[in-house]
């Protein structure tokens, strides 16, 4: 079965997923503050407490430019407790507490109708609720809020306490560094000189080994695509989608055989499922993805 230029999320060149469809076109969930121009920007998605949100530095550019430990946050994620819900006409609002500091976060929604009314829920799902919040740092009016690009339940409670210790670790590595000898790793190539084809050749089948243990609760088909990416040369601009869509056409092919789904739906609903998960991020534009 071939993928060709069919398929409601491909272009007519048959070349990646259409802006308006795609499952990281950031810029389409009608915030003010598009995300079209950071995405030319190398990005990486940083787990973080709310304390750290409020005490990350503002630099010169108002609007995006903000660094914690040196290291400048593009996308971020929290995990907190939503403690209040206020429902307008164009966002929602989501006061959020995870145990270290307070901080809102605005989903915008351009689904709703412009005759809704501004108004405080005490019946939203998800309040009171823990919740993993995907999205941008932002300050207006002197107040720092996080401009969520997605707001996801907690199925799992474990999710939360791996969330925080996450940041923990990328803190301590972003202040002093990888740890010495072979258990260095988050993400880093085996010093010793190594090219970075040998890399990509010498670590294929541990990979293969992390990817099946560490990601086991995935589907086939998005485990495929995180092994593609672990299986070759870090790099911080990601890999296309024709690239990963090489790599797991047989992946596809198999499990649209069973379920008669169309390919091109297949391999997006993977990777809207990735990017959910805080698994996958889009880099360059929407044609482009990386492991978080």
């Amino acid at each position: 079965m071939s993928f060709g230029s069919q398929g409601p999320y491909y272009s007519g060149g048959g070349g990646g997923f259409l802006s308006n469809n795609s499952p990281g076109g950031y810029a389409s969930q009608g915030s003010p503050h598009g995300a079209g121009t950071e995405r030319k920007q190398t990005q990486s998605l940083r787990p973080l407490s709310i304390r750290q949100v409020l005490l990350a530095e503002q630099g010169s550019h108002t609007e995006t430019d903000y660094t914690l430990d040196g290291v400048t946050l593009s996308m971020i994620s929290i995990v907190g407790q939503i403690i209040n819900h206020t429902s307008q006409t164009t966002s929602d609002v989501y006061k959020i507490n995870d145990g270290s500091a307070e901080i809102e976060a605005r989903h915008w929604n351009d689904s709703k109708g412009t005759d809704s009314m501004d108004m405080e829920s005490d019946e939203s799902p998800l309040l009171n609720k823990f919740v993993k919040i995907t999205g941008t740092i932002r300050t207006f009016q002197e107040r720092r809020h996080i401009n969520a690009i997605i707001v996801r339940a907690l199925d799992d409670p474990m999710e939360a306490y791996f969330h925080y210790t996450e940041a923990i670790a990328m803190a301590m590595l972003a202040k002093f560094g990888p740890p010495n000898g072979s258990g260095s790793s988050l993400g880093a190539p085996m010093t010793g000189g190594a090219s970075a084809s040998d890399y990509s050749r010498q670590g294929t089948s541990r990979q293969t080994n992390e990817v099946d243990s560490m990601y086991a609760h995935l589907a086939v088909l998005d485990r495929g695509i995180i092994r593609f990416i672990k299986d070759n040369p870090p790099t911080s601009e990601g890999y296309h989608v024709r690239q990963i869509i090489k790599a797991v056409k047989p992946l596809v092919n198999e499990e649209t055989s069973k379920t008669g789904e169309d390919p091109a739906d297949a391999f997006a609903a993977a990777i809207q499922r990735l990017i959910e998960e805080g698994l996958l991020f889009s880099t360059l534009d929407e044609h482009h993805y990386n492991l978080c």
